[in-house]
This record gives C-alpha cells, sequence and structure tokens, in this order.
C-alpha cells in the first residue's frame, strides 16, 4: 500500500512539475500583455447579471459597445469578440456564456471573409483560438472545442504553452521585454500594457475603440480586387458551426440575430456578388427563430458613403461605429423598420446611391511601372488624374496631370505611369468631369 502510494505521489509530483515549467516557459517566452481577449475574458466572468453577448472577429469587437447599446435597449450586454474568431469560437464563447450566466440574447456577426478560411483540419494558425482558451476556464465544452478546433500537428501547441514560442527562450531581450511589461502593476491587475500610442482602445466589457481614420475620400487601395464570394468553397467547420449555433439558440430558449456589421463599399464592390451571401445567411436560418440584419445593406442617410468611417477596407473607425450603432439600436428597439434602413440588396443599392469613386486597385509592372485602375460605380463621365511622385523622405520628386500629359490614361478609366524610383511614396487624386472623387496616399517598393 505504502508503495503504491509512493508511485502515486511521485506521479503527481512529476505532473506538477511539469505543469509548473510549462506555465514558466509559457510566461516568459508569450507576450499577451496587450490581447484584448486576456481582458475582456476575465471581465466577463467578473461581471454579473450578463443577458446578452456579442460574438464575432474584430469587426464586431470595435462595433457594438454595450454602455452605449444597453442605454438604448434595456439590455445587460457584454462584447465576447476576439481577433479573428471563427465560428468554432463563436459557438465554444457562446456556450461558455450560457453556461456562466444564461444568457437570453445572442448576435453572431457573420463576416463573410471569416467563413473563406480553413476548415479545422487544415488550419496552420490557431493565434485566434489561443486568444480564447488561454483564457477561458476549464469545461467539457473548452477541450472539444480545443480539439476538434486544432489538428494532430498543433495539439503539442494548443495543450503546451511553453511549445509556442520555445525558440524565444534564446532570445534574452525578448524574454526581459516580456517579463517587464508583466512585472508591471497594470498587467499583474489585469490591465493592458499598451506602447506610446494607443491605436486600439479597450474602454470594457469587451468594446475596442478604434482610434484610426482614413483620412480622405477614396483613400483605399490594394494590389488585387477582392475575389468573388464562391458560397460551394465556404469553410465546412464555419457552416457546421453555424447551424450549432442555430440549434443551440432554438434548445435553449436564446433569441438569436446573426448581423453583419459594415465594410466599406470599395470591399463591397469588389467583391462582386455579395447578395450570393446574404441568400446563404437567409436560407440557413430558414424554418427557426433567428433572424438577420446585414448592416452592408443601409441606406446613406443612416450611413453615409464616406471612406473616413473606415480604418481600412473593413474596419469601421470610431465615426463609422457611430453612424453604426445608431441604426443598430434604431431597428433593435423598433424605432425604425428594416424597410426604412435598409435596401433589399447590395445590387439595388449601388444602383441607387450616388455613383462614386471608392478606391483603387494597383499593378506594379516592370520597370517601375505601375497602373491605378478605379473601383467605381460611375460609367459616364471624364475620368483624370493628378499624380505627386516623392521620394522617401516625401520630397517633391515629378507631377503627372493627364489633363496635360498625353499618354498616361489607360482602359477601364485608369493611370499608367513610371515612378522612376526603388522607394516613393505617390498620390493619386482622380476627378470625374472636372470634380475629386478620390485621393489615395501609398508606398511604392522594388
Amino acid at each position: 500500500m505504502k508503495k503504491a502510494l509512493k508511485v502515486i505521489a511521485s506521479v503527481l509530483i512529476f505532473v506538477l512539475l511539469c505543469g509548473g515549467i510549462n506555465k514558466g516557459i509559457g510566461y516568459i517566452t508569450n507576450d499577451d500583455t496587450l490581447y484584448f481577449s486576456r481582458v475582456a475574458i476575465k471581465e466577463m466572468y467578473d461581471t454579473p447579471g450578463i443577458d446578452t453577448v456579442y460574438l464575432g472577429a474584430s469587426v464586431a469587437f470595435y462595433a457594438l459597445d454595450p454602455d452605449f447599446i444597453d442605454s438604448r435597449l434595456g439590455t445587460n450586454s457584454f462584447n465576447l469578440a476576439t481577433m479573428h474568431q471563427n465560428m468554432d469560437g463563436s459557438l465554444y464563447l457562446l456556450k461558455e456564456a450560457y453556461r456562466t450566466h444564461h444568457i437570453k440574447e445572442a448576435y453572431v456577426d457573420v463576416f463573410y471573409e471569416i467563413a473563406t478560411l480553413f476548415e479545422a483540419e487544415r488550419r496552420k494558425d490557431l493565434t485566434s483560438m489561443y486568444l480564447i482558451t488561454d483564457y477561458t476556464k476549464p469545461s467539457l465544452d473548452k477541450l472539444l472545442y480545443e480539439i476538434n478546433g486544432s489538428n494532430d500537428k498543433h495539439y503539442f501547441n494548443t495543450f503546451l504553452i511553453s511549445r509556442r514560442n520555445w525558440n524565444l527562450l534564446l532570445d534574452p531581450s525578448h524574454i526581459k521585454d516580456v517579463v517587464s511589461k508583466k512585472l508591471t502593476t497594470v498587467y499583474r491587475e489585469g490591465g493592458l500594457v499598451y506602447k506610446e500610442t494607443k491605436p486600439n482602445e479597450y474602454i470594457g466589457r469587451g468594446f475596442v475603440q478604434n482610434n484610426k481614420k482614413l483620412q480622405t475620400e477614396g483613400n483605399l487601395f490594394r494590389t488585387a480586387r477582392h475575389n468573388p464570394i464562391d458560397i460551394s468553397k465556404l469553410s465546412s467547420t464555419w457552416v457546421e458551426s453555424l447551424e450549432e449555433i442555430i440549434d443551440f439558440c432554438e434548445k435553449h430558449d436564446i433569441k438569436l440575430h446573426l448581423i453583419a456589421t459594415p465594410l466599406s463599399n470599395y470591399r463591397i464592390l469588389s467583391i462582386g456578388n455579395y447578395d450570393d451571401f446574404i441568400a446563404f445567411i437567409n436560407h440557413e436560418i430558414e424554418g427557426t427563430h433567428a433572424d438577420y440584419y446585414d448592416f452592408n445593406l443601409l441606406r446613406e442617410e443612416f450611413f453615409p458613403d464616406t471612406t473616413t468611417s473606415f480604418s481600412d477596407d473593413h474596419h469601421m473607425s470610431m465615426q463609422g461605429t457611430e453612424y453604426f450603432e445608431q441604426a443598430f439600436c434604431m431597428l433593435m428597439s423598433g424605432e425604425a423598420s428594416r424597410e426604412e434602413l435598409f435596401y433589399d440588396s447590395i445590387e439595388e443599392k449601388f444602383a441607387t446611391m450616388k455613383k462614386n469613386v471608392f478606391g483603387f486597385v494597383l499593378s506594379e509592372g516592370d520597370d517601375y511601372d505601375i497602373t491605378v485602375t478605379p473601383v467605381t460605380t460611375i460609367t459616364e463621365g471624364e475620368y483624370s488624374y493628378y499624380i505627386e511622385v516623392n521620394d522617401a523622405d516625401k520630397n517633391p520628386m515629378w507631377t503627372f496631370d493627364t489633363t496635360v500629359d498625353d499618354g498616361l490614361m489607360t482602359v477601364n478609366n485608369g493611370v499608367h505611369f513610371t515612378y522612376g524610383e526603388d522607394h516613393c511614396v505617390v498620390i493619386v487624386k482622380c476627378f470625374v468631369d472636372g470634380e475629386l472623387k478620390a485621393t489615395a496616399a501609398f508606398e511604392l517598393n522594388k
């Protein structure tokens, strides 16, 4: 008997020792000092009486401020959106919120891009999972999420935090930086250790304020148009998790609202077939008590067609959040109807609203050539461009004016020019019939 007890004690000591080593290595190598989810999830556990949760990726934690919404809707809500949150992550957090608070209402953001990511068995980066599971309490639901949302290539990283950044044990400067931040009073009391600036600031109850903002109209650009949505190729993990969320809410009498927070018109127009995604979500909720509100259908009087409502082509700035939340509360309180707030389709929206230039697509060629093509609904009118090319220190080098210089215009109302330096800062101004429609500033590097 004593021998058996010694064996059991030895095993327990070994397990505890391994656990301590795992936790210790994770502590000095894993820099989570600016992870919003670390603070938000702890706050969720500590907040009594939560009856409503918001779930989704970063587009949602920038969009839904419980302090503002609760004062209008009479709810006691919490924003459980996390960076790159997949739908299986939303499902797990929904179950955790129900287990700990017995919630009555849930808003789940259905950002289409998340639906196009890898199935669980093909995931290559599980950071979005760790942002959740590193801070939630042990439960069977958590274990199943970690197993099913991961794959055999990542199990060590999933269950052993010390394994994720083990190579950084050989980087003394990294360890010194991490430990010094974690020893601060702010971190030890559960706060965020910000850098000198706060482009994104945690406000409370899961809401993150986006202090970044595009400064000029049409200042959106990328090197290729966004791909159309292929409904047949949506992630099976995403679809199955969405259906499980719908079923879970039906069984537990949780009022489920599927929502899509606004993306820029630049992005929606680039996709080209967003109505297909709307039709897919509507099909998913047929015969259930769930509803779906896609705020990309908002009319301009409720969400003005302005680029400065965004910090990039899919994250709203605080200006955009204010427009959105006003419309959101009007809808959910019954102050305004769906018909008053929304167009029936994206096709109708772009056909009805004022024609505009929303941004540009850049195509770099050889020998310092570049073509700038507008993303636009303007099909009639004369396009012209004024282009400034500056060196890396923003000193002026050349200017091009298509109203003066011959041979600059190219197909699809775009402009083609040669910039001539390895590193340039370029400003492009697009005019239609002499009226300035869009301005973009971008760096070019060879």
